[in-house]
């Protein structure tokens, strides 16, 4: 099955299965994004801000089924090396950027519904990480400075997370919340993302 169309299956069974209550919420935070490798060498680590939106819809007095999208932002390492040019030394710096856009498809299980209630979730996420490598090499190194090289990986796993609806009225919560997930960009660049945010819930 598609990633769009399992998207889709899943709000078609959430508004079937339970028309008695639902949410959509927003949230925003910060992604930690750790990648593999050798002390000093982890070119794709960063934070960046992270926007997350999702909707979702009880089943079961306990369970709902939703979905989220969140858009992370672009974070950037920079490695500088030295070269002597014409006895001269001159600095080349090389940029490895990246984001992350993922859409999930997730179940999750709710504590009863008092002023805090706990959700805990499990589930799906399709994901497009964009990679960006650019020198800025200065003219005098290279007559002709290199284009940046473009990696674009198409990734799906599991997602996990937790959060903590805080009611400040019947239809309206403050919820802090936290997910993680396996990136997995190729054999050697195996890392995961974590993304602790806070947000609003708006309950129907």
């Amino acid at each position: 099955m598609k990633p769009g169309a399992f998207v889709v299956f899943c709000l078609l069974a959430t508004s079937t299965a339970s028309a008695q209550s639902g949410f959509v919420q927003g949230t925003i935070g910060r992604e930690v994004k750790r990648f593999s490798g050798e002390p000093g060498e982890q070119l794709f680590d960063g934070t960046a801000t992270d926007v997350t939106i999702g909707a979702g819809g009880f089943v079961a007095p306990h369970w709902t089924i939703g979905v989220e999208v969140d858009v992370g932002g672009r974070s950037t390492v920079r490695r500088s090396s030295q070269v002597t040019v014409s006895g001269r030394p001159t600095t080349i710096d090389t940029d490895y950027s990246i984001e992350r856009r993922s859409a999930a498809a997730e179940v999750g299980y709710h504590t009863l519904p008092r002023r805090v209630r706990l959700g805990y979730y499990a589930g799906w996420s399709f994901t497009v990480t964009r990679r960006e490598i650019a020198s800025t090499a200065p003219p005098i190194v290279v007559t002709n400075p290199p284009t940046a090289s473009v990696f674009t990986d198409r990734v799906a796993g599991f997602v996990v997370g937790i959060d903590a609806a805080i009611a400040l009225t019947d239809h309206v919560a403050v919820v802090p919340s936290f997910r993680a997930q396996a990136v997995a960009l190729s054999p050697d660049l195996i890392g995961h993302s974590y993304r602790p945010a806070i947000g609003a819930r708006v309950l129907f």
